[in-house]
């Protein structure tokens, strides 16, 4: 049973720090449209990440096992930088999580860091989704897991000085022969350097 726990407090870590896809249709009212109707261009410049929270849960068939577990980062060095023509961003920095699993009833709370963490690539924004090819927030943990989660990632608010990114997945991951079910929301929260 400790095997099992392990494999899935591993496997929630790892889906924690990853980029996640979203379902939500919400309406992109929040976002100003100030640049001849081009979000890109309201999105163009460096981003400081200030919060970095979320929450999820990772269930099996097997004996009924299901993993809760949320995670709120702390001392924040990590920063979003958008460009464009052409559309590429890159981010890097370090934090900490406060990663805290709850299985059959028992609560444990751990720190994990995150050091260098680094990614580049392209994006483009459709209504309020802003989709890239490469993660957001992005570290390499060295967990032996290939996790391939879409980059899609629900703009929630985007003003001259704050950038609210929302991300939600649902999936089925297969770990050491056991499959879960795992789902994940979580929030981004920037203010303009």
């Amino acid at each position: 049973m400790k095997k099992i726990f392990r494999s899935f407090l591993i496997l929630c870590v790892a889906i924690s720090f990853t980029t996640c896809s979203s379902d939500d249709d919400s309406s992109n009212d929040d976002i100003p449209n100030d640049n001849s109707n081009d979000p890109t261009a309201d999105l163009v410049g460096t981003w400081d990440l200030v919060a970095l929270d979320y929450t999820g849960t990772s269930s099996t068939g097997i004996e009924g096992i299901s993993i809760d577990f949320s995670g709120v980062a702390q001392n924040i060095d990590y920063t979003l930088e958008f460009s464009e023509n052409p559309n590429e961003f890159v981010a890097g920095g370090s934090y900490d999580i406060e990663l805290t699993t709850s299985l059959f009833g028992i609560e444990e709370t751990q720190t994990v860091t995150v050091n260098d963490a680094s990614s580049t690539g392209n994006y483009s924004i459709n209504d309020d989704m802003l989709t890239t090819d490469g993660d957001a927030i992005s570290i390499d943990n060295g967990l032996p897991m290939d996790i391939n989660i879409p980059n899609d990632l629900t703009i929630i608010e985007l003003t001259d000085t704050t950038l609210m990114l929302n991300q939600e997945s649902n999936q089925i991951v297969i770990q050491d022969g056991v499959t879960a079910e795992v789902s994940l929301n979580s929030q981004q929260i920037y203010t303009r350097l």
